[in-house]
């Protein structure tokens, strides 16, 4: 992906080195696959995100100052706890893979500017003070958090209302320019966007998708319902991204999930709680592998099939599923033909669903 080079598009009430954005941009594969968050360093994350949002038009289109979208960078930064995974660094990973989707999938064709707006905000902000712990573990532990959403999906509601806390600072509001009713829009979809990240609602997304793929008419930027489901297919997809990441990258990711996992496991083990990390959580591999199986796979599919040009990603991910298994890994680009894939026959689904049940009582 080349990168449009319009970082000048920064409204000039302060200064900003556009150069330095362009140049961390650049140094970082950040229009690319190969990019990884975890090698980057705080500052250059920043100047990463600024060249995201400068590129898709939007500094430009909706006239964001540059201290208003530094100041929003800055703060979102700062709403991420210091967890081993669920951190600044992974909205970053997530925000760059939603950008890339969005460049390379045509996704844009469906999607109108102001969808583009909401679904990058969410991104960046979908995990906003995460605590490093599951709703299992919320709702387990009666936290303050479960009091507060007993009606279900406890951190997604938690990480969307720090949003609108957020926002509310005018030193803050990258949508100050919007009219009352697209702002009203734009916080419903993110709403919308950022609840769909729970891990429960995964398996109706996907069947969902397939259902409408089905149909006889493509999906239509005309469509409001076509158009959020575009929008939740490339969050999810951006949200465990890491699995079609390059081999040693996903590895990476990986390692840092098992520490945070193993620390909820301590504090249940400490607290008296129901154990829900699954023994996988102590050998890396094996949780990648039936992640994969159960979870990205069917996702990964389904986003192939809507847009056929992200096969590649399908392709890394079974390298990567292969490598982890013990199987001879195969070059990606062959398709990762060593990786059988979970059968879609109806007879599996139910066996596919209560999986997916089981494995989300985790994330």
């Amino acid at each position: 992906v080349a990168l449009n080079r319009n970082t000048n598009c920064l409204a000039p009430d302060i200064p900003v080195d556009s150069q330095a954005v362009d140049d961390a941009f650049v140094r970082f594969s950040a229009a690319s696959w190969h990019f990884c968050s975890l090698s980057v360093p705080n500052d250059s994350l920043v100047d990463i995100v600024v060249a995201m949002f400068c590129d898709l038009g939007l500094v430009k289109r909706y006239q964001i100052p540059s201290s208003v979208l530094r100041d929003f960078v800055h703060t979102v930064r700062d709403g991420y706890l210091d967890n081993p995974y669920h951190n600044f660094r992974h909205a970053v990973d997530v925000s760059q893979a939603c950008f890339m989707l969005l460049k390379e999938s045509g996704a844009q064709r469906i999607l109108r500017p102001l969808d583009t707006l909401a679904l990058m905000a969410a991104a960046l902000c979908h995990d906003l003070g995460h605590t490093g712990t599951t709703n299992a573990f919320h709702k387990n532990s009666h936290s303050e958090l479960a009091a507060q959403y007993p009606e279900g999906s406890i951190l997604e509601q938690h990480h969307f209302a720090t949003f609108s806390s957020l926002i509310k600072d005018m030193s803050n509001n990258i949508f100050f320019s919007l009219k009352e009713g697209e702002v009203a829009e734009v916080m419903a979809l993110m709403e919308e966007i950022i609840l769909a990240t729970d891990m429960m609602h995964h398996g109706k997304l996907v069947d969902s998708v397939k259902a409408r793929h089905q149909l006889s008419t493509p999906f239509s930027l005309s469509d409001e319902n076509d158009r959020k489901m575009v929008m939740m297919l490339l969050m999810k997809c951006s949200d465990i991204s890491n699995v079609v990441r390059p081999y040693h990258t996903a590895a990476q990711w990986t390692d840092v999930l098992r520490r945070e996992f193993l620390a909820q496991l301590a504090q249940e083990n400490a607290l008296g709680l129901p154990q829900t990390i699954p023994p996988a959580a102590s050998a890396p591999k094996g949780m990648t592998v039936g992640f994969i199986d159960f979870c990205a796979d069917p996702l990964f599919s389904t986003l192939v099939r809507v847009f056929p040009s992200m096969k590649s990603l399908l392709a890394h991910m079974r390298f990567n599923r292969a490598a982890d298994a013990g199987f001879p890994p195969v070059s990606a680009a062959s398709g990762g033909a060593a990786h059988v894939v979970v059968s879609d026959d109806s007879s599996l689904q139910a066996v596919r669903r209560s999986v997916i049940e089981r494995l989300s009582a985790t994330w």
